[in-house]
């Protein structure tokens, strides 16, 4: 199976040339950050083998993966335009997601 670009996928990285439009190759190494991270995750098989560890889980492949993200952009619809690209929420990350730093 081949990855097909998203739409949330596209419309991400138009954000982050927004956000960093003063350093365009900031932009593109933070979208690079994304896609190389969704790369090895399809290259390693990594979506599919959810499944086999997880036997109660739904099937986690491309399509899947694909599907979600599809999903996503049309129930985000325009309000996707209010969103940053990058979280700059006031409070720590770290806190929020209850990681310990």
């Amino acid at each position: 199976m081949a990855w097909n670009k998203q739409k949330i996928e596209t419309k991400l990285h138009e954000k982050l040339k927004l956000d960093f439009e003063e350093s365009p190759a900031e932009a593109d190494k933070y979208f690079g950050y994304y896609t190389s991270a969704r790369d090895i995750l399809i290259a390693e098989n990594i979506f599919n083998d959810i499944k086999v560890i997880q036997k109660g889980l739904s099937d986690h492949g491309e399509n899947h993966i694909m599907d979600v993200l599809s999903n996503a952009h049309k129930l985000l619809g325009n309000k996707i335009d209010e969103l940053d690209a990058i979280w700059s929420d006031p409070i720590k990350p770290d806190r929020q997601l209850g990681c310990s730093v």
